[in-house]
């Protein structure tokens, strides 16, 4: 028996990952959906359960929406692939292509057939590239 899998598409311009706190300046605080119009993996994978981006902005985590989210959270509580999600995306010792992978690896386990599509904004390659990471 197959499940069926919900396509979520990450566009790396606006995928903010690395959790490294020297990109803050740059590009904003790793967020649901950060006032710069960034979004973390789980981020984008709200959206593509339905989530509203008012009910994203500014937010953590998917409880953080008060929202019981297939696969992400369930009665105020986020789930291990959520927790997981956040390991992997705000890891500021991770390639580029590791990240992209293990995102793909894990919110699989909750649904998702994961898609990255465009090219990184420069300013995190530049960050990236000063710390060996953008392979």
């Amino acid at each position: 028996m197959s499940r069926e899998l919900t396509d979520v598409v990450i566009d790396r311009g606006k995928w903010r990952c690395g959790g490294w706190k020297g990109l803050d300046p740059v590009l904003g605080e790793t967020r649901l959906l950060g006032e710069e119009g960034f979004r973390c993996c789980l981020g984008f994978a709200c959206s593509a359960r339905g989530v509203a981006d008012d009910d994203l902005a500014g937010r953590w985590m998917p409880t953080d929406t008060g929202k019981s989210i297939k696969g992400l959270s369930y009665r105020g509580t986020d789930t291990k692939v959520s927790d997981c999600a956040v390991d992997i995306n705000d890891d500021h010792e991770c390639t580029v292509s590791d990240r992209e992978e293990s995102v793909k690896r894990v919110l699989s386990k909750a649904g998702f057939n994961v898609i990255f599509e465009g090219e990184y904004d420069p300013r995190y390659i530049k960050v990236m590239e000063d710390r060996g990471l953008n392979k």
